[in-house]
């Protein structure tokens, strides 16, 4: 799946290298990795002058700037670019109070808990028509 760009947006080395394994097996190439949220909105920015990401996996809790912040500013400037990437919540919080805040507040696509699983990954790609039901 050559033609999916990512973003991803965690402070945990460990955490990125393992959503760095499953999106490659997925198929996924063309990955760009975060350690906070303002390198993240960097990130964002540039891409929307060339190419932009189809998905953005946001770490809630990250330094400088979280995910959350980090998930207003981009939506915000996804309205004046008029795009709009898929943007995927992770924390280790799962709690109802946490996914309604992101989903439902500041406009996420989806929520996945961390750590990463390949299964949960795979099965958010697919509902958002980003990859095929029968994996690579």
């Amino acid at each position: 799946m050559e033609k999916v760009k990512v973003l991803i947006a965690d402070d945990d080395l460990l955490s990125l290298a393992i959503l760095e394994m499953i999106l490659r097996n997925e198929g996924i190439r063309q990955i760009d990795m975060a350690h906070n949220g303002m390198d993240a909105l960097e990130f964002y920015e540039d891409a929307l002058c060339h190419r932009p990401y189809d998905v953005v996996f946001l770490d809630i809790e990250m330094p400088v700037m979280d995910g959350l912040e980090t998930l207003k500013q981009i939506r915000l400037i996804e309205d004046e670019a008029d795009y709009r990437a898929m943007i995927i919540m992770a924390t280790h919080d799962d709690s109802h109070e946490t996914v309604l805040k992101t989903m439902g507040v500041l406009d996420a696509d989806d929520h996945i808990g961390k750590p990463y699983k390949r299964d949960e990954i795979h099965g958010a790609l697919v509902a958002h028509g980003l990859v095929s039901s029968e994996g690579v």
